[in-house]
């Protein structure tokens, strides 16, 4: 039986492969643990729940193209009026109303999030990104 010739290597200035949930283009991810540590600074002390609530499950991230990933939130149970915000744990930058990052946590209900068709974030090309979802007690 003749073997197979050895892959040829990527170029030294091609990105990086897809390791895990991350992405090779944008590199834009889940967090690894819904435990995941809060970014240092401004935004450091935004807990994932706030009493009474269940943290929420890990977003799902999906690479849509080099400018543009779409993450749907899990709410883990948590149901009408909690309000969620998603956060770049990178950046410490939050998800805004209009699909960019911003420094102000924009909270908005799941369906405001898009619900199970999730939202469109705009994202740079060959950045890092570690989403996590806080959640809060709506009004």
């Amino acid at each position: 039986m003749a073997s197979s010739p050895a892959p040829t290597p990527p170029p030294s200035d091609a990105p990086p492969a897809p390791d895990g949930n991350e992405n090779a283009n944008v590199n834009a991810n889940a967090n690894e643990n819904v435990n995941a540590p809060a970014p240092a600074g401004a935004n450091a002390n935004i807990p994932l729940a706030a009493p009474g609530l269940n943290i929420p499950g890990k977003p799902v991230v999906i690479l849509l193209n080099a400018t543009q990933v779409k993450i749907i939130i899990d709410p883990n149970g948590n149901t009408v009026p909690t309000l969620f915000a998603i956060q770049d744990s990178v950046s410490g930058k939050f998800v805004q109303a209009d699909g960019t990052l911003g420094s102000v946590a924009a909270y908005q209900t799941l369906v405001g999030w898009g619900g199970d068709t999730g939202v469109i974030v705009k994202v740079i090309p060959n950045t890092r990104y570690k989403f996590r979802v806080v959640a809060k007690k709506g009004e």
